[in-house]
């Protein structure tokens, strides 16, 4: 039962409310020029397209061709796929199309790790992930007080190096909400304890 609801969560990406994203055309270059913690994008140019007008073009694509309906309410969660754009894109662009119309403030995405075996989970010690369409702040309080409190949570660069469930949402992430803090997690192996 453990591995079912894992598996449900694994691609979860849980949203709440809170502080805000720098977008690069957002900052000034002086700041850019002085951020230096940076997850580079791992996959563009291969599970997405590699240039800032090429991706727009392609993620606005997806999201205007995708299935739309009318849900009841503010969703709270997405489960959404981390395949390339030309396989699942337009899947994720149904669930994404579901949030375009509201405002989230902190973002949770969990995603698995493809690449690197271990117990638990991993946030990166950086302050912003980046793609073609600028950088994403991080919410480092809560990435933090998550790191502070093991053993489920650590962190793992190796993990992050060439993963890419999770760098594949943050493009769809970046078109539709604009302002949010990002809490990104990479989920290894877990066991009944972890539960």
């Amino acid at each position: 039962m453990y591995r079912y609801l894992l598996s449900f969560f694994l691609s979860l990406i849980y949203i709440t409310f809170t502080p805000i994203l720098y977008a690069e055309e957002g900052l000034p270059e002086n700041i850019l020029a002085g951020i230096q913690n940076v997850r580079e994008p791992a996959v563009a140019g291969r599970f997405y397209a590699g240039t800032e007008a090429k991706l727009k073009k392609q993620v606005n694509n997806l999201l205007n061709n995708a299935f739309t309906e009318s849900l009841p309410g503010k969703p709270v969660a997405l489960i959404s796929p981390h395949a390339g754009y030309q396989y699942s894109g337009l899947v994720a662009a149904y669930g994404y199309n579901a949030i375009k119309d509201y405002d989230y403030k902190r973002v949770i995405v969990l995603a698995p790790s493809h690449y690197s075996r271990y117990m638990g989970a991993s946030i990166l010690d950086v302050d912003h992930y980046k793609t073609p369409l600028g950088l994403i702040k991080l919410d480092m309080g809560t990435c933090n007080n998550l790191i502070n409190n093991p053993p489920l949570i650590g962190t793992l660069k190796k993990a992050h190096a060439r993963e890419h469930s999770l760098e594949t949402q943050l493009p769809f992430l970046q078109t539709v909400l604009k302002d949010f803090e990002l809490v990104p997690i990479l989920i290894g192996r877990l066991n009944n304890e972890a539960f």
